[in-house]
């Protein structure tokens, strides 16, 4: 995003900054590590770089990209156990991990990485699951975007995203039909 603050002090204006490279990769595991027990972990680099970047100084933090971390990753084990009359008790503990961004409004902003845990435990049958679930175990505060105001571009006025608050409840699903 490219601000033109004497042309037009109150509307921000979008447009094309120059070139950039972006090159990376990606791992996954998934192992079994015990009868029942899944394990998967999976860890991403990206990097992103503008090479030619006419306003790089006014709209970026060491040429990046914005809102492209660098490492991502995820780590996820999950349980499934057969009781009797066909039923299975589950469960589910994962967490992800977002690596710092950049993000723009009328200045550049750096965004914190974060890395967020849930938990899921139940019991399905057949045709139906039932689940207490946990998202944001730990209830971290993460800071996902950085958002410029509705229609005034100013410095003074950011409006961070967060994530969702710890939030607990209970999962009920049923599959009509075959």
């Amino acid at each position: 995003t490219l601000s033109l603050p004497d042309a037009l002090p109150i509307f921000p204006f979008t447009g094309n900054l120059g070139n950039a490279h972006v090159y990376g990769g990606e791992l996954e595991l998934d192992a079994v590590a015990a009868p029942g027990l899944l394990l998967v972990v999976n860890s991403g680099y990206s990097r992103a770089r503008f090479v030619n970047n006419p306003v790089a100084d006014t709209t970026t933090i060491g040429n990046r990209v914005q809102d492209v971390p660098d490492w991502t990753s995820s780590v996820a084990l999950a349980y499934r156990h057969p009781i009797p009359n066909g039923m299975a008790l589950t469960a589910r503990i994962d967490n992800e991990y977002v690596g710092s961004r950049i993000d723009v409004t009328a200045q550049p902003n750096y965004l914190p990485s974060y890395d967020l845990t849930n938990l899921r435990a139940g019991v399905e049958g057949d045709k139906w699951t039932a689940n207490f679930f946990v998202t944001n175990l730990t209830n971290k505060l993460a800071l996902l975007s950085d958002a410029s105001a509705i229609n005034v571009n100013v410095a003074t006025f950011n409006r961070i995203a967060v994530n969702q608050p710890r939030t607990y409840g209970v999962d009920l699903t049923y599959h009509f039909g075959k």
